[in-house]
């Protein structure tokens, strides 16, 4: 009945997570199985009708067994990765769950990403789910900060690249 979710429901979350971390980690499966399984967890978590009901369904699935293996899997290059992202960025929208991605490694993952030649999707919610961490309190700590001061010039280099530039965000006169 309550807004909380008693402890039977907690337990069942907890193993829910568990099964879709393990399948997003199964190295057995094709990174496509593996990003399919991402999809699912992201339409199982949108399903709430309410928005507070969306952080609750987040809250009760935020643990390591989903998120760590989420975060090796953002790291293989794909061409649909942008997938790994978006489900990272459904995990912003709750305090405790941007906080375990941060000391999860988000970040890094991030910054290897964006490192690398990416859809303009994937950049997208790369991006977001950055600034999102960032701005959040978990993380206004040196560690994270001085993670991003290393390896921005990295990203740098590769922006500067106008070709590049040019294909991720096209001049608003481009014909």
């Amino acid at each position: 009945g309550g807004l909380a979710l008693d402890q039977r429901e907690l337990d069942l979350k907890r193993i829910q997570a568990e099964e879709w971390g393990g399948i997003m980690g199964d190295k057995d499966l094709s990174v496509s199985e593996r990003l399919a399984m991402a999809v699912r967890v992201h339409s199982g978590l949108c399903e709430a009708e309410e928005y507070h009901v969306l952080q609750r369904s987040i809250d009760a699935v935020s643990y390591p067994e989903l998120i760590s293996p989420l975060l090796d899997l953002s790291r293989i290059p794909h061409s649909l990765n942008y997938i790994t992202f978006r489900l990272m960025l459904l995990f912003t929208n709750t305090r405790d769950s941007i906080q375990l991605l941060a000391s999860l490694g988000a970040v890094p993952a991030v910054m290897h990403c964006l490192a690398r030649p990416q859809s303009s999707d994937c950049i997208r919610y790369a991006v977001e789910v950055l600034s999102r961490i960032c701005r959040s309190r978990h993380c206004m700590k040196a560690r994270t900060l001085s993670e991003i001061a290393h390896i921005d010039a990295v990203i740098l280099i590769v922006y500067t690249s106008s070709y590049y530039y040019d294909q991720v965000w096209p001049s608003p006169t481009a014909p």
